[in-house]
């Protein structure tokens, strides 16, 4: 008999990070083309005081569930875990655009083994708070 050759394989993906431009965009990993499994991004948009972010979802398509409890995209409204949860998206929906009280939102996206799809982008300005 043979041995069986097994080698892993291992995928290092680049995703979140600290977003401090007055406006921008960004992705789930691999957009357009299935987001990678096992995926947990966190990015945070943090506006000088005095300014509120406004947020939109342009495209947005991820694996749905009633619960979301396998891939998801999660709002909040501030730049910690700890913040008020805006709303957790799964499946093929419409998210509202949304514009934080404070001057900072923290979006975190989760993958799981199975499903795979398109992901999301995503857009953000600054605008001074009124």
């Amino acid at each position: 008999m043979n041995p069986i050759n097994f080698s892993p394989s291992y995928k290092t993906v680049k995703c979140g990070g600290t977003l401090t431009s007055p406006s921008g965009s960004f992705s789930s990993p691999e957009y357009p083309s299935a987001y990678p499994n096992y995926l947990d991004c966190t990015w945070v948009m943090l506006a000088p005081v005095g300014n509120q972010i406004l947020f939109s979802v342009d495209f947005f398509e991820v694996e749905g569930h009633l619960m979301c409890n396998y891939d998801y995209l999660m709002i909040y409204n501030g730049g910690s875990s700890n913040s008020p949860l805006i709303g957790k998206y799964c499946g093929f929906v419409n998210i509202a655009p949304y514009t934080s009280t404070g001057n900072a939102l923290r979006i975190v996206f989760n993958s799981d083994l199975n499903n795979q799809f398109s992901g999301f982008v995503a857009r953000y300005s600054f605008v001074s708070a009124s």
